[in-house]
């Protein structure tokens, strides 16, 4: 029921902004695709977040690859991602990644190995 879900997604989004405010580094063990969705919001407007590391989340597929691809697209302070070990990205979704952050000024580190 999406009506239901909307204060649920809401008050995530702004817990998400409140803790990545205190933060240079966000590591997420166990994240999935929900959170990324939630966290490429979040990062639209992130101006503290240097660093995420998403490394070995096995419920993270391509779809919550490309919602926080998005947020990144609008960030500037992101110099680094780490997504290695996420074994149900595909190699198309890795691709459409480097492409939509080719144009980004702060991306120094991107980790994608399988």
């Amino acid at each position: 029921h999406v009506g239901a879900e909307q204060p649920r997604e809401r008050d995530m989004d702004d817990h998400l902004r409140e803790v990545m405010s205190s933060y240079l580094n966000l590591e997420l063990s166990g994240a999935s695709d929900w959170d990324l969705a939630s966290l490429g919001r979040a990062i639209k407007t992130n101006n503290s977040v240097t660093s995420i590391n998403l490394s070995c989340c096995e419920d993270i597929s391509d779809t919550g690859v490309d919602f926080l691809a998005e947020g990144l697209k609008m960030n500037e302070v992101v110099c680094s991602l780490n997504l290695a070990g996420c074994k149900s990205i595909s190699d198309g979704c890795f691709s459409r990644l480097v492409d939509s952050l080719a144009t980004h000024d702060s991306i120094a580190t991107l980790l994608l190995a399988n």
